[in-house]
Order: C-alpha cells, then sequence, then structure tokens
C-alpha cells in the first residue's frame, strides 16, 4: 500500500495534472466567514488551471465547493451567493496561491471538510477536515470581551409623567423652558415662543385625550361608543339590539263614497307641548318605496255601518270560540245616498287579509268597552230566503276566535281598519365621488375613505388614482369603502322592523337602490363577513359621518369629512372582497324610516291628527279629503328604544369574562398567545419603533428550546387577528440567560465514573432513547423562572453513585466570569428566560463541565 508521503511524491510529479487541498485557514477568527484554501502544488501548474493564466482555463465555481460536517449530521454550510467572492489571492507571507471562499454565516463547533468536486484534485488529499471555530479558546467561548457601558448622562430636566391636559402640559413645557433656555425670561402670552409652547400643549392634551378614549373603547366595562360595544358582542356571537318601532291599527272613517289610502300616508299624534309624533300607513316601509301597497276604505264600511244579523233569537249572541258573523248585505239605495249600508258586492275585497274591528258597546255605560281585532279569511255573499234579505258571512282566522260572549245587539263592528307604523319615512340621494354638476342641493356626497390592504385583491377593485397624484402609493392597494349617513339618525333614531318576536333579530327599515334600478334594491345584511366579492349587499353601522372642517384654497373649498359622533347609522357598502364595490361616480338613493321608539307608545285614541295645524303654513297629511277622522283604538305599546350600555353590559354572556378574544394592554399579547398549544408562556411589552408603539411579543414555545418559523408564523396570525388596531406585533424569541456550570461531584467507592457520568447527564437532560426529561428540560424553565440550587443538588445526588456535590461555579456564558454558585438561586428578570443545553455544535446555549471525584 502507498503510504501518503509516497502519494504526495506522486502527486508532486504529477503537478501539471493534479493538485490536492493542504489545509484551509480561517483568515479572521472573530468573522470567521472567510476561507483561504492551501494547495499541495501550485494550480497554476496545470495544463488546465482553475483560473485564467493564458492556457484555456476551467475555473472552479461555487457550486464546485461543498462544506459540510465531518460527521455527517448538520446541514451544510451555504457559500456566499455572489460569485464574485470566489477568488483567487497570493498569500503575501509565503506566497502561495490560495482560494479564498466567502460563507454566508460561519459553522458550529463541530468540525467541517471542504470538498471540491472536479478532477484536478486528487481524492486522497480532498476534504480537508478544519474548524471555523480555531480561534477560541479553551472554554469554547469566541464571544469578544465586552467593555464595560459608560454612565448614562444626567438629564438636567426632570420630567412630569402626570401632566396629561393643556394646563399641566404648559406648566410642565414652561419649567423646561426655564432651565434649558434661562436668557428667555418671565414668558408673556404676547410672545412668539409662546405659541409654539401652547401648540404643542394642546397637541399633548388631544393626544392625552385620545389615549384615553382609547384605552376607555378597548373594554366592555368602560366603552361608551355604540359600536365598540357591538364589536365586543359580537365577538361571542352576541346580537345587541337595536329598538323596535311602534306599530298600531287605525281606525279610519271615510268621507262618502269608496276610495284607496296608500301605504306611507302618514296622520299624527299631537301630544300637548311636545313635538308630534307621526304614524303612516301600512306595516313595513317596503310596503310604499317598492310594493305600492294600498288599502280599499269605504264610508259604508265605518263604524255603527255594519248590521249584524241573526237567524233566530238562539243565534242573537257571538259565543266564545265564534269565528264568524252574519251581516246585512243590502244593496245601494241611488235614491238615498246617506242611507247606505254595509255593501260587499265583491267578495275578494274582503277576502284578502283585511281587519275587522270588534266592538262590544256595553249596555250599562259603567262597564268598559271590550275590543278584538280580526283578520278576516273569507267572505260569503249568501241571503236569508225566508224573508229575502241579503247577507254576507265573514268569516276570521282560528287564532282570533272570540274569547267572551257578545250580544249581537251590542256588537259594533269597523271595516275601515289599517295597520300603521310609527316613524317618518325620509328619502336622501348620495353620489359616490365628487359631486356634478346636475346633482340637486338635495344630494350628498358619501364619505370615502381607505379600505383594507389587500394583496391579492383585483386591480380593477382599487383605488382609481389621478396618475398625477404624488400621494402614497400604498393607497393605490386598498379598495375604497363609501359611507353614507342618515341625517336625523343621530337624533331621531332609525326604525327596526320586528318579524320574528326576537328583539335582537330587527331589521332596519332601509331601502337602498341605485339610480336607474328603482327594483333591485341592496339587500342589508348585520355583517359583510360572510358575503362574497358579488354579493349586492350593504350593512349598518353605528355613528355618523359628516363635514368636520372646510379649507379654502386656490382651487376651492377642501373639506375635510370624518367620524363626528356615536349616535346615528351608516350605510356601508362592501370592499369587493366582502361584498360588492360599487361604482364610482354612482348615484344611489337611500329611503329610511326614522323611528320614535318607546317615545310613540301612546294611549287608545291619542293618534287622531290628519294634519300639524301648529305648523307655519300647516302641514297637511295624505289623508286629508279621504277620510273625516282617525284614531287608534287600542293603546300603542310595543315600541322599544335601543338598548343602552349600561344594559349592553349586563345581558352581554359571560363568556367575556372567561374568554377574553382581544389585546390591548401589554400583558394581552402575551395572554393571546399562551391559548395556543405549541407555546408555554408568552411575554408582551409595547417599544416604540419610531413612528408608532408595536407590541413586542416574547414566545417561549412548548417542548422546544428555540422559537421555530412554523411557531411564530402561528403567534403573529393569531395576534394579527386580536391586535389594537395601529399596533403592529413583533414575534420574538426570548432573551435567553446562557449558563455554564462547573459542578465537582464525589462518586461512591463502589461505581465507575464511566457509568455514572451517563446516567448524570441523562438526569439533567433527558434520554432521547427512553424519552425522558432532565432537569434541564425546555419546558422546565420559562420567563423569570430562576435556578435554585437545592432543587439541581436534589436531581444530581438522585441519581445512583452520586454521594454529594462538593463544588458549584456558575457564569453568563459570554457575559460574566465563574463564580462559586453559593446562593440559594440564580435569578432572572421577568423578560428572562434560562438556557443550558450543554451540546457541543451549541457551546453558547449553556455548558456544563463535571468534575467527578472517587469512584472505582
Amino acid at each position: 500500500m502507498t503510504t501518503s508521503a509516497d502519494r504526495l511524491s506522486l502527486l508532486r510529479s504529477r503537478a501539471a495534472d493534479f493538485t490536492g487541498i493542504a489545509f484551509v485557514k480561517v483568515v479572521d477568527t472573530c468573522d470567521q466567514r472567510v476561507l483561504w484554501v492551501y494547495f499541495h502544488t501550485d494550480p497554476r501548474d496545470l495544463a488546465t488551471p482553475f483560473e485564467p493564466t493564458g492556457a484555456p482555463p476551467d475555473p472552479l465555481t461555487p457550486a464546485d465547493l461543498r462544506i459540510h460536517a465531518a460527521d455527517g449530521t448538520g446541514p451544510d454550510v451555504p457559500l456566499d451567493p455572489d460569485p464574485a467572492r470566489l477568488v483567487w489571492r497570493d498569500d503575501p507571507l509565503t506566497a502561495h496561491r490560495v482560494l479564498e471562499v466567502v460563507v454566508r454565516e460561519p459553522g458550529a463547533f463541530a468540525d467541517y471538510r471542504l470538498t471540491i468536486d472536479d478532477a484536478r484534485v486528487d481524492p486522497g488529499f480532498n476534504g480537508v477536515r478544519f474548524s471555523f471555530k480555531v480561534g477560541c479558546d479553551d472554554d469554547l467561548d469566541c464571544a469578544e470581551d465586552t467593555q464595560p457601558c459608560p454612565p448614562p448622562g444626567l438629564d438636567d430636566v426632570e420630567v412630569d409623567y402626570l401632566a396629561r391636559d393643556f394646563v399641566s402640559l404648559r406648566n410642565a413645557l414652561l419649567d423646561f423652558t426655564a432651565q434649558r433656555y434661562p436668557n428667555w425670561q418671565t414668558p408673556t402670552e404676547a410672545d412668539v415662543g409662546m405659541v409654539p409652547l401652547e401648540i404643542l400643549a394642546a397637541l399633548g392634551d388631544e393626544l392625552s385625550y385620545f389615549q384615553d378614549r382609547m384605552n376607555r373603547e378597548a373594554y366592555l366595562e368602560t366603552a361608551t361608543e355604540r359600536r365598540s360595544l357591538r364589536r365586543k358582542a359580537r365577538l361571542v356571537d352576541h346580537e345587541i339590539h337595536d329598538g323596535r318601532q311602534a306599530t298600531t291599527l287605525l281606525e279610519l272613517t271615510a268621507v262618502a263614497g269608496s276610495s284607496v289610502v296608500p301605504a306611507g300616508a302618514a296622520v299624527w299624534a299631537l301630544p300637548d307641548g311636545q313635538d308630534p309624533i307621526a304614524f303612516e300607513i301600512g306595516a313595513r316601509l317596503r310596503d310604499a318605496v317598492l310594493d305600492g301597497v294600498s288599502y280599499a276604505i269605504d264610508s259604508r264600511w265605518n263604524a255603527g255601518l255594519i248590521t249584524p244579523y241573526a237567524f233566530d233569537d238562539d243565534g242573537a249572541c257571538l259565543m266564545p270560540g265564534a269565528t264568524e258573523v252574519y251581516v246585512r248585505n243590502d244593496p245601494a239605495d241611488p235614491d238615498n245616498p246617506g242611507g247606505e249600508v254595509f255593501t260587499v258586492a265583491d267578495a275578494a275585497t274582503w277576502a284578502d287579509g283585511r281587519l275587522l274591528l270588534l266592538r262590544d258597546r256595553a249596555a250599562d255605560v259603567a262597564e268598559p268597552e271590550r275590543l278584538r281585532a280580526v283578520r278576516v279569511v273569507d267572505v260569503d255573499l249568501t241571503s236569508d230566503p225566508l224573508v229575502g234579505i241579503a247577507l254576507a258571512r265573514i268569516r276570521w282566522a282560528d287564532e282570533d276566535a272570540v274569547t267572551i260572549p257578545i250580544p249581537l245587539a251590542d256588537l259594533d263592528l269597523s271595516g275601515n281598519l289599517l295597520p300603521a307604523t310609527a316613524g317618518e319615512t325620509r328619502r336622501q340621494s348620495f353620489r359616490l365621488g365628487p359631486l356634478q354638476e346636475n346633482d340637486g342641493p338635495d344630494v350628498r356626497p358619501a364619505v370615502e375613505r381607505a379600505g383594507p390592504l389587500y394583496s391579492d385583491a383585483d386591480p380593477s377593485l382599487l383605488t382609481r388614482r389621478d396618475p398625477c397624484d404624488e400621494g402614497d402609493a400604498e393607497d393605490a392597494s386598498r379598495p375604497p369603502v363609501y359611507l353614507l349617513s342618515l341625517p336625523d339618525t343621530d337624533t331621531r333614531g332609525l326604525a327596526f322592523a320586528d318579524l320574528t318576536g326576537d328583539l335582537r333579530a330587527t331589521e332596519p327599515e332601509l331601502i337602498v337602490t341605485e339610480d336607474g334600478q328603482p327594483d333591485d334594491p341592496w339587500d342589508v345584511q348585520r355583517s359583510l363577513l360572510l358575503c362574497g366579492p358579488d354579493d349586492q349587499v350593504v350593512t349598518l353601522e353605528d355613528g355618523t359621518w359628516r363635514r368636520i372642517l372646510g379649507i379654502w384654497t386656490p382651487d376651492g373649498e377642501l373639506v375635510h369629512r370624518d367620524y363626528a359622533t356615536g349616535a346615528g347609522y351608516t350605510v356601508r357598502f362592501g370592499d369587493g372582497l366582502f361584498g360588492r364595490l360599487p361604482v364610482r361616480d354612482a348615484l344611489f338613493h337611500v329611503d329610511y324610516r326614522l323611528g320614535a321608539g318607546r317615545r310613540a307608545n301612546l294611549p287608545a285614541g291619542a293618534v287622531n291628527g290628519l294634519s300639524i295645524p301648529n305648523q307655519q303654513p300647516p302641514h297637511v297629511g295624505d289623508l286629508v279629503g279621504l277620510v273625516d277622522a282617525v284614531t287608534n283604538p287600542f293603546p300603542v305599546t310595543d315600541g322599544r328604544d335601543p338598548e343602552t350600555a349600561e344594559e349592553i353590559r349586563q345581558t352581554a354572556p359571560d363568556a367575556y369574562r372567561a374568554s377574553v378574544l382581544f389585546a390591548v394592554r401589554p400583558e394581552d399579547y402575551g395572554t393571546q398567545a399562551e391559548t395556543l398549544a405549541s407555546v408555554q408562556r408568552a411575554q408582551g411589552r409595547f417599544r416604540w419603533t419610531g413612528a408608532w408603539l408595536a407590541a413586542t411579543t416574547a414566545v417561549d414555545p412548548a417542548g422546544a428550546a428555540m422559537l421555530t418559523e412554523d411557531v411564530r408564523a402561528e403567534v403573529q396570525t393569531l395576534l394579527d387577528n386580536r391586535r389594537q388596531a395601529g399596533r403592529p406585533v413583533i414575534v420574538v424569541p426570548p432573551r435567553y440567560v446562557n449558563l455554564d456550570l462547573r459542578i465537582t461531584v464525589c462518586l461512591s467507592r463502589t461505581v465507575f465514573r464511566g457509568h455514572v457520568e451517563p446516567r448524570l447527564l441523562a438526569a439533567l437532560f433527558g434520554d432521547a432513547r427512553t424519552g425522558a426529561t432532565g432537569f434541564f428540560a425546555p419546558d422546565a424553565f420559562t420567563f423569570g423562572t430562576p435556578l435554585r440550587r437545592p432543587a439541581l443538588e436534589a436531581a444530581i445526588v438522585a441519581v445512583e453513585g452520586v454521594e454529594a456535590v462538593t463544588g458549584m461555579e456558575i457564569r453568563v456564558h459570554g457575559e460574566t466570569d465563574f463564580a462559586p454558585f453559593e446562593d440559594f438561586a440564580f435569578d432572572v428578570a421577568d423578560d428572562e428566560l434560562i438556557r443550558l443545553e450543554n451540546t457541543r455544535r451549541h457551546p453558547e446555549r449553556g455548558s456544563l463541565r463535571l468534575t467527578m471525584v472517587g469512584g472505582a
């Protein structure tokens, strides 16, 4: 077999064909990224050299080099991605030609091999073993000596952190100027220097107020804005209610003849000393706006003109459970118009759900009248053949059956009974975008705001920008959000219809249509989160947006519109991802009904006004000329005001206290991160990044010593969904305190050191074969957990063969020197975490050196 010396001689004899790697030098033992590769023979002497030298070259590339762990474990060390960094140099000390290799980052403490995949490199002198850490000391500590920090400069200004309003901030600034600028004596109000000082104080006052409000709105117990309360209630799928519009039945006394009353016709209650309360004919707003519903009335159906009929004395009473009554259906007498009685010429006129009022007029005036409204389901035109009288049998629904006996002699029937709803219908037109020349004074501009940033949004949905606009380019990737605040809803409320009997499922009396498409209204949804990009929907939000400030410029008035008050309601369109984005410059019409709520709960007979006489000129209603009188036979009792803030707090589910799904305070971010199974502990802190506060959240992963990218991404996603708006989240690993320990143990005379050491290491660092965890397992220490010496000694002495711990030294790796560990515990800060891995590959993560005395 050829010896290595013989092979080296043979290699040098064939310098024209082969070369080999002699050794690898780490140029800078601190940086450790630049390597010089030395060869046994000058690579320039090769017949086909590695670099241009006049002969045809075949250069080396980074792809031909590989740096891998000598023991075959661990990843390769990547080279610098820049090919220009693979260069040839002359060693100034030895004049040898060397290949300079630059790696992206230095390797760990393990040994590595550098291999060149080229036929010109002899395999016997390839894959040279080397270490990146040749410059480290015996303790495997490559950290440079830390220089003591210079003492911080003394702050010559005492800051009053309790200054929060204008006066206290102004006084604090005056104290500051008195110390920093002593030549500025006794400033007066007229001093020009007071202008910026008071501006700063005013801005500080505004900022303090804003911070206080934001903090109050973050919690259900202190929030005052209705939109804040609604959003927090929805976090636990709880809907607050917005009240309910009052409804009633109106009894009309029609003028002579028959006529039609359109839905939406108004009547009023006129309480003394108060504003009139409007009621409109019809059950829903859409009856008048979309469906064009109307109601037939006739003077022959007025109260007192419908005559009940009995075939004999035994049938002269409506018994409990009765669902029908016979009435005379006499034809009209053309010679006696005033003598007309109830006539049904067409049974369908009454068989379409018309309401009929049954009034029991007691013979004794001391007894109250008893009323019952029934819904007619069928009318049969018949007669009494014995006496030749035309009759009509009116039958009503079973659920409206009579519950008390009513003598027909005391029964008074009224057929002009119509549904009515409290409130006043309004129509407001909005232009999406700037107003146009043909827009009338009744058209308002919609408030436009930049919507969420969608990285994968359809470009056609994005904000349309002027190509000459030099504004923030990021706005171009945000779709617009259009807001239509409904006038007067902030003072008079909005009517909500109760269709299911559940106050928390009422629907707003609101119809949104685009100009030119009156028969295709946009659907109103409680939330847009479940709506698609093509759904023609809008939602209703709390609060009012309106003009805040106007500034005149040479190009005209610049109007700033913003959120003004938490009262009132605003229509919001979708953004193209959640709900359809409407076309810019489109004209929309919003029909809505102002609601009176509980104020419209009135006694019977209170709704009796056909006009408002006190106005100048008097307001004449639509029913004037059609009816002589109107009244509500039943009291109005179903009007409800919106749920108050205190009621919301009392009725919100207890899930608010059991599971908080948002983060506002620094500690909230840690609490939210700890809800993940992959997180053992987490701590949140606010850090000023230069422009805003960022919530920096340190995460101690469960079952691991290092924060992986998967866990980081999981925590980031969760906190982004629960963080406070305007507070970015930065997920970072914890601040590790890496400990080095020197422990001296005394062994029993009957054991061998080689047997005890593996058991001792397994007790401290776990055993991968059995799955047992050790004293220094990753989950054994978390934020603020100290290293207690008694617990460590107990874990060591519990190992079979160990008699006692006779000495212990401790240091923080790279920061302090070894010192006796004599205290009860080694304490760390609340945001620090003890780590001791004792791996040769990563000694910077803590190490243990055992000294065993005694044994066999």
